[in-house]
């Protein structure tokens, strides 16, 4: 009986372990600006969970971390801000291989282009350019 317990006891609290994920993100990113640009207004979240180039979640951290794998990689932003990438229908092809931004998932950019004046706009600067979890842009 004691040791019918014992086993029990044990495989409840190896059960209480973590739960593994069933389809877990490559990357989380977090702690800066993130802007959905979904609807008439911005919309901010505090994290976007990432797989495979495609976005898994948009929201709070701690929802995020729900796709929190063994292999996830977990990138603060540092106060940065994250904005979705453009597609442009209309690339002049001479000049494809030097609009690597509009073909990006996402872009990094060291403010938030709708926290400054507008006549500082064109200061912003783009510090990453990111394509299916890959870093394709960083600014040096």
């Amino acid at each position: 009986m004691k040791n019918t317990l014992k086993t029990l006891l044990l495989l409840a609290l190896v059960s209480c372990g973590k739960k593994e994920v069933a389809s877990p993100a490559d990357a989380i990113y977090f702690g800066g600006d993130i802007i959905s640009m979904e609807g008439e207004a911005a919309q901010y979240a505090e994290a976007v969970a990432v797989k495979d180039g495609k976005i898994l979640f948009v929201g709070s951290k701690a929802e995020a971390e729900k796709f929190h794998g063994d292999k996830t990689q977990m990138k603060d932003l540092q106060g940065k801000t994250m904005v979705p990438g453009f597609i442009d229908g209309h690339c002049h092809f001479a000049a494809f291989g030097s609009q690597a931004g509009k073909l990006a998932d996402f872009v990094l950019l060291d403010k938030n282009p709708l926290k400054v004046d507008p006549m500082t706009l064109k200061d912003v600067v783009v510090l990453e350019t990111i394509k299916e979890g890959n870093s394709i842009y960083k600014k040096e």
